[in-house]
């Protein structure tokens, strides 16, 4: 004997005429849960013009405090966070993952695993106290560039590719690596920003690879467009 059945709450004719649906004739009423979820999707799709200045508004504050006073007790800690907590370095390696994705083949493995390496080096001489002249303008720059090139560029020549990673890279390894706190253990600390940006990345790639892989390759694009706006924030903050 089975128990009685849920309710749907399914739509008046009215009330579905009011809120702009239209089922299609023959079907059983649509569980309005359904149905709302539906028409706020379609409503999203068609107010991008209108999200998108949003976003900026929501991410000029935050641009404003790109390297906020990093005030964790451990060089575990302080690594972990400090990517996290800069707006240029969060967009950019989040960009890394998302033009990996785009670019697809062996790039979705060697344009991460390189940008790591080469911004390990990067604390490293970051580390021993060298100065380097335009760091803060070329993390800006990649954060522009690498949005652009997620919002446009499926491919590149080789070469043009790996310089702009290495540069990118290591200007954000240096920032990381002279940014440490005195007390702060490198090695532990490195660990921490490494795997915080590997965080990142994977989840930028992920995203990426399922984007395109459900033909939302839009959503790249907004994405993209939205990172370089980000980093134009970041550059007038």
């Amino acid at each position: 004997m089975t128990g009685p059945r849920p309710r749907s709450f399914g739509l008046s004719p009215g009330l579905a005429a009011g809120l702009g649906f239209r089922p299609r004739a023959g079907n059983p009423p649509v569980p309005f849960t359904e149905n709302l979820s539906l028409h706020f999707m379609r409503s999203l799709r068609s107010s991008r013009l209108v999200l998108s200045p949003l976003l900026l508004a929501v991410l000029a504050p935050i641009a404003a405090q790109a390297h906020p006073g990093h005030s964790a007790s451990s060089g575990w800690e302080q690594g972990v966070m400090h990517p996290l907590t800069g707006l240029d370095h969060l967009l950019a390696i989040l960009a890394v993952g998302l033009w990996a994705a785009r670019v697809g083949g062996r790039s979705r493995a060697w344009l991460p695993l390189g940008f790591l390496g080469l911004m390990a080096a990067g604390a490293w001489v970051g580390q021993t106290g060298v100065t380097l002249p335009g760091v803060e303008s070329i993390l800006l720059a990649s954060v522009f560039v690498l949005g652009l090139c997620v919002a446009t560029v499926r491919r590149m020549p080789a070469g043009i590719a790996a310089a702009m990673v290495a540069l990118f890279a290591m200007a954000h390894g240096y920032a990381h690596g002279s940014e440490m706190s005195a007390g702060a253990h490198p090695v532990v600390y490195a660990a921490g920003f490494l795997t915080a940006t590997a965080a990142v990345m994977a989840s930028g790639l992920g995203l990426g690879v399922w984007a395109l892989g459900s033909r939302r390759e839009a959503w790249m694009r907004w994405a993209g467009a939205g990172i370089a706006a980000g980093g134009l924030l970041c550059a007038v903050a």
